[in-house]
């Protein structure tokens, strides 16, 4: 009767987070403990709910059945596809309560909202540095290990990300000195 009702009686006890389901609230916790209890046999991905992980595995997969039939997209996931339709729909359904931020998607906003309110979920393994994404806390981690996998053409200079050589290029050339051109060049 609860669920025709909507009512949620699960409540968290550190955010506002209510839920319909005890089991729910067990695996919302999970997300302010960073427990996550299962784990892929094939990589070193691990999270919080066994579904998840099922939806992981399908990853590992070059088969790509999933076809957006208004585009060329193909997904190896139905939720994958499902995230891209959005695209195709219009409008901004994920607004931010704090500012005027509109995204296609939720984990966009998501990770927008922690710009507000501080959280970083997401720590280094080596240093315990702290990030609000998961992609920069992977981006950081690179420098533990000395890889220096791209290359500038313009400066010379090899990078730990993708993004650091584009942000080099807005300086002026020259001005740093690491970055200046080798001589006979």
């Amino acid at each position: 009767m609860l669920i025709h009702i909507g009512a949620k009686p699960y409540s968290c006890d550190i955010c506002p987070y209510k839920a319909r389901f005890k089991s729910n609230l067990v695996e919302h916790i999970r997300t302010h403990t960073r427990e996550k209890p299962f784990a892929c046999k094939l990589c070193q991905y691990k999270c919080v709910t066994r579904s998840n992980l099922v939806a992981h595995m399908c990853t590992h997969s070059t088969e790509k059945r999933f076809a957006c039939h208004l585009c060329e997209y193909k997904g190896a996931v139905k939720s994958s596809l499902q995230k891209h339709m959005k695209v195709h729909i219009g409008g901004k359904p994920y607004a931010c309560q704090f500012c005027p931020y509109k995204s296609n998607f939720k984990s966009n906003l998501v990770e927008h909202i922690r710009t507000h309110t501080g959280e970083k979920p997401y720590a280094c393994t080596v240093c315990q540095r702290e990030f609000s994404t998961k992609t920069n806390v992977l981006t950081h981690m690179k420098i533990h290990s000395g890889e220096k996998r791209h290359a500038c053409e313009i400066y010379f200079s090899k990078y730990f990300d993708v993004t650091h050589i584009k942000s080099s290029h807005r300086l002026p050339f020259g001005t740093r000195p690491e970055l200046q051109k080798p001589a006979g060049i």
